[in-house]
Formats: C-alpha cells, structure tokens, sequence
C-alpha cells in the first residue's frame, strides 16, 4: 500500500512531466495556449490537485493539437456548448491524465502571466481573473475561500 504522500508525490510527477511535454510540443509547433481552471490554481500555488488539465487555444490550434498529438488522442474534436455559446474541444490521454483542450472565444495571450512551474514557464491568467471566474460558478465555495486565502497571503508577503 501507498502512503498518501507517495500517492501525491507520483501525480504531481504525472502533472509536472505532462505539463513540460506539452509546453514544449506547443512551443515547437507556434502554439499559444493557456492553463485554465484547477490546474492554473496549481500553478499558482494553491492547494488544490487538479484531476485534468484544461489547456485553452484558438480554434485553429485546436484541430492542430489534435492533429499532432493524434497517438493521444481520447475524443476526437467535436462541439460544445455553455452559456457564452458554442466552441469545440478535443480530448487528450497522456501520462495516465486526461487533458481538454477548448477553444477560447475571446482569447487574449497578452495579459497572461507565465510562471515558473517546476522549471517550466506556463501561461495563466492572473489569479485575481481565476477568483472572478470561480465566483461565478455554483458549488466553488470552497475553491473561491482556497484561492482568497492564497490571495491574503500574497498581500501579506509582499508587505512584509
């Protein structure tokens, strides 16, 4: 049997090695992408463990991703549809872990910040913009206190 920090210690490993495979065929291939939903609050250094990974990107480089990592792919690119409208994605399996990647109507790469994450820069929103998306989804009580926490100790350090 596994202790649960060697559970945690071998998905963080999955995480991190997924995440630099997938920066690095993006980086290659002229792809601009951006970590969204649980996984940027990783990045970000909250406490949280994402169960996906959610990698958004225009609509071009959706067919693209799919395209290059065809040995991956899960579900191949289809349609879907929320409150903002209607988008395409496509499904990933790498590293035992499965990754969206979605087309992002509005997508603006210019105010992201890149962060170090175990040695590989990844594209995030601002925390502040995670915080704004997360208030507006019901049942994310409990993500919106982890990431206002987060939030307070960032003040706190840099006044210190």
């Amino acid at each position: 049997a596994y202790s649960c920090q060697t559970l945690y210690n071998k998905l963080m490993d999955k995480i991190i090695s997924t995440l630099s495979f997938l920066a690095k065929t993006f980086e290659k291939n002229n792809i601009s992408w951006l970590l969204g939903a649980s996984g940027a609050l990783m990045v970000h250094g909250v406490n949280i463990i994402p169960h996906d990974l959610d990698i958004f990107v225009s609509k071009d480089d959706v067919y693209k991703i799919a395209d290059l990592l065809k040995d991956h792919l899960k579900n191949p690119v289809h349609n879907f549809t929320d409150k903002t409208g209607t988008f395409i994605e496509c499904q990933l399996w790498i590293n035992e872990m499965e990754i969206e990647i979605c087309e992002l109507g509005d997508i603006s790469f210019d105010k992201l910040l890149l962060v170090d994450f175990n040695g590989t820069k990844i594209p995030v929103n601002p925390l502040e913009n995670e915080l704004e998306c997360y208030k507006n989804r019901p049942g994310k009580e409990n993500v919106v206190k982890l990431i206002e926490e987060k939030l307070l100790n960032k003040i706190k350090l840099s006044s210190a």
